[in-house]
């Protein structure tokens, strides 16, 4: 922790801190607290009464050492451990993958539950390393590690079940069993033919059936629970051994999801939910790979508050030929519309209306173009009609921002500079990707919540898709409004990560004078 320990008072082998009264163990460095971490030992000999310390620290395998600590931090719900052991990792080259593997099995396994907000964060934050500053690398492993140690702690560990094996089923019958036990909320039933979908048949036939089941309610969970499965199978791209175990963890989600058929929003005064469910039976069997001719037209008829109407140009579109992820991408489209135009006489938590709308179309987006199926493009409706039903968060809407040349990340450390923001972004001297990471790193200094991690992987997914574009700039014109309602925060974890990092750099963080 960077206290001086040679300040501390050694009785009986231990060595007492005088800051927390941490204590430790003389001969090995080791800590009574696990929360004040182990200190380094070296190596000492006496000499006809002279005592030699070897100066040279331990030497240990960094990947090794590393994960160990990774797994001491998840255990104890340490976040300074995890801070030192991401930082001296990247420090030695180690590959980000280790990190992630170990975050992944922690919180699939450690909550009863299964896959939470934390393994999402880590799946969020895996996807965009490549494209963050050097700098916020170890901070997002670091912030999403912290998360999943905070969720799973005190919390009983899931016992995973085995799949069905020797089943003959085929995938198209376990995607119809799977569908039946969400329907009637049988977690067990859904664990174990998800396992067997996995090991029988790979991820893609997984994710297909789980997105099947998560369309067949309307935008259940507030779209928390296919973008969840989106997340998953992103890490399971990446941990393919580990894919049973990932796809699993969904089934507690799964079975538990809040089908927004049942709320009157989805009901009155117009019966969204009867639109989706009567434009579904008109999804062609076979999809068209044609481009959609006027997308701005179709957002426009999105945002213009006539659902039927909508429904039946989207269907229309879809009918002629027109590919199903250009009309799920004009709903996302849509949803930053929503954003955008967000009035700021509305209430903060409305904020996160918007958001969920945003990052339900860009998790249907995603699933159309690895699992392409007539259930799952119920969703691009569904993303639709949520887009009509935030249409009041738009009333009056804000004004399109006249560029400037303020400090961006200055105008985060002032309360509810939402407008301001949005100018800052629009007048950003710089390229997009430089645009995206000043907001990825205001979000990363930040004591961010979960829908924060979300944009910084929206943002990204939006440059890679459409960078260059008008609409690729107001995706981060409106993610610089979105985040501006919610900061600055206290930023205490930033004040662990600091802490870790001087630590590695060698600074005196409590001098004695």
């Amino acid at each position: 922790m960077g206290f001086p320990l040679h300040q501390g008072d050694v009785r009986d082998g231990i060595l007492d801190c005088h800051w927390h009264h941490a204590r430790f163990d003389i001969s090995c460095g080791a800590t009574l607290d696990p929360w004040a971490d182990d200190v380094d030992a070296y190596r000492v000999e006496l000499r006809d009464g002279d005592v030699f310390v070897d100066s040279e620290r331990p030497r240990r395998d960094p990947a090794e050492h590393g994960l160990q600590r990774i797994r001491r931090g998840l255990d104890e719900n340490l976040r300074l451990v995890l801070a030192k052991a991401t930082i001296s990792m990247e420090a030695a080259d180690v590959d980000a993958s280790v990190a992630i593997a170990a975050g992944a099995r922690f919180g699939a396994k450690e909550h009863r539950a299964g896959w939470l907000s934390g393994t999402t964060i880590l799946s969020c934050m895996a996807n965009v390393l490549d494209v963050m500053a050097p700098d916020d690398r170890t901070r997002a492993l670091t912030k999403a590690l912290a998360w999943i140690a905070e969720e799973c702690q005190g919390q009983p560990p899931r016992r995973p079940l085995p799949g069905l094996d020797g089943t003959q089923r085929d995938a198209a019958g376990l995607r119809r069993w799977l569908r039946e036990t969400v329907e009637v909320r049988d977690a067990d039933g859904t664990e174990r033919i998800l396992r067997a979908l996995v090991e029988q048949h790979g991820s893609d036939a997984a994710l297909d059936a789980v997105l099947a089941a998560c369309t067949d309610h309307r935008y259940c969970d507030a779209g928390h629970t296919l973008d969840f499965t989106l997340k998953c199978a992103e890490l399971a791209e990446r941990l393919p051994e580990d894919a049973p175990l990932l796809f699993t963890a969904l089934a507690p989600q799964l079975v538990q999801m809040q089908r927004m058929e049942e709320t009157s929003a989805w009901r009155r005064p117009v019966d969204v939910a009867a639109l989706v469910a009567a434009g579904a039976e008109r999804i062609p069997a076979e999809f068209g790979k044609a481009l959609l001719a006027d997308e701005d037209a179709l957002v426009k008829g999105m945002l213009d508050a006539d659902p039927a109407r909508t429904v039946d140009e989207i269907l229309g579109q879809l009918e002629d030929g027109v590919s199903p992820v250009a009309l799920a991408d004009a709903v996302v489209l849509a949803s930053i519309r929503r954003i955008l135009r967000f009035g700021t006489v509305n209430e903060v938590p409305d904020w996160e209306t918007v958001h969920h709308t945003y990052s339900y179309a860009n998790a249907v987006a995603e699933g159309l173009r690895r699992v392409p199926s007539r259930e799952l493009f119920r969703g691009v409706l569904d993303g639709a009609m949520s887009v009509y039903l935030d249409r009041f968060l738009n009333v009056p809407p804000a004004k399109m921002p006249a560029p400037s040349d303020a400090d961006l990340l200055a105008l985060y450390d002032q309360r509810a500079s939402v407008d301001e923001a949005a100018a800052a972004a629009a007048g950003f001297a710089g390229e997009e990707w430089d645009l995206f990471r000043t907001l990825a790193h205001a979000v990363l200094r930040e004591d961010a919540g979960f829908h924060d991690y979300q944009q910084v992987d929206l943002m990204a997914r939006l440059l890679q898709r459409r960078g260059g574009t008008d609409e690729a700039k107001l995706g981060l014109i409106a993610t610089a409004r979105w985040l501006a309602a919610r900061y600055p925060t206290r930023r205490a974890q930033e004040q662990t990560y600091s802490i870790a990092w001087r630590l590695h750099r060698g600074d005196a963080l409590h001098e004695i004078e």
